[in-house]
């Protein structure tokens, strides 16, 4: 099997995802079309975590949600409600203004910090779920879709997530 090499300036190297780009070393590996380098592997990957996030709280409002931050990191809510339950990075190549977010609501209703349409993640967006008086669970089943154009484009990424809260009135 044959190796790549690639001519450093001095001497031929192994070629290490670098490509030159007539000034630099650059990180990603490029091609040139004739008139201009292009990138040869995408420059916008995503990889939401899904799954569940369910909080009980008594005699207080319950919070469950997930936030989709602008820093590329996935945050679900503590059963008081802030954003500080790490789930990892969303974002693994590129910038969030790139993506376009979206979501379908499957069952149950969302009824915190929802919004509406395929939106640009150039603001973090959160949807979430909380219940109060009466006791009981309140959940939502979503599918968030992330896309890397306003309308149309390519699906970078869908993910299922089953969001509940439950509030105890401690009856």
């Amino acid at each position: 099997m044959a190796t790549l090499k690639v001519y450093n300036g001095s001497s031929w190297d192994t070629c290490v995802g670098k490509t030159y780009d007539g000034s630099a070393w650059v990180e990603k590996m490029k091609f040139y079309d004739g008139s201009a380098f292009q990138d040869l592997y995408t420059s916008l990957t995503v990889s939401m975590a899904a799954g569940g996030i369910t909080n009980a709280r008594v005699f207080s409002t319950c919070y469950a949600a997930v936030s989709f931050n602008t820093d590329g990191n996935e945050w679900a809510s503590t059963n008081a409600g802030s954003l500080t339950v790490s789930r990892g990075q969303w974002l693994d190549v590129g910038t969030s203004a790139e993506v376009w977010i979206e979501y379908t609501v499957n069952s149950g209703s969302l009824n915190w910090l929802g919004w509406a349409g395929r939106k640009q993640l150039t603001t973090t967006r959160t949807a979430g779920v909380f219940k109060a008086s009466p006791a009981g669970f309140h959940t939502a089943n979503v599918t968030f879709r992330m896309y890397d154009a306003a309308s149309g484009g390519n699906l970078l990424d869908t993910k299922t997530y089953t969001i509940s809260a439950e509030y105890d009135d401690g009856s």
